[in-house]
């Protein structure tokens, strides 16, 4: 199967497969120079330790959601599962990331509004 395949049919009953689609498109994104592995992203929620604890770089979420996948328990993260939040966390911080809509902004914007 291709990847595009695979990515399409993907489904959010097991958030486990879903966190896997979204980091396997981010890695690609990064891995062609789309994505700064260094940029910095919005990620309420997740408890993750960043800038504010809502931020954090693409590095650190790309790792936090290897980890969280490496953990066998949570191969199968069906509704009721302890950790099904966590994963849909940074399901949703990655996926927000790969459609470009919760990146930070480390700089201010030149222009000014009266």
């Amino acid at each position: 199967k291709s990847y595009r395949a695979w990515n399409r049919k993907v489904s959010g009953k097991n958030m486990a497969n879903m966190l896997s689609c979204q980091l396997a498109a981010m890695v690609l994104n990064v891995e062609v120079g789309f994505v700064n592995e260094d940029a910095w992203v919005y990620a309420p929620g997740c408890g993750l330790r960043g800038l504010g604890d809502d931020f954090i770089t693409i590095r650190e979420l790309i790792d936090a959601a290897v980890a969280a996948l490496a953990d066998d328990a949570n191969g199968y993260a069906v509704s009721g599962h302890p950790e099904r939040a966590y994963l849909s966390c940074l399901m949703t911080a990655l996926d927000e990331a790969n459609n470009n809509r919760n990146f930070l902004q480390l700089s201010p914007c030149y222009y000014s509004f009266e």
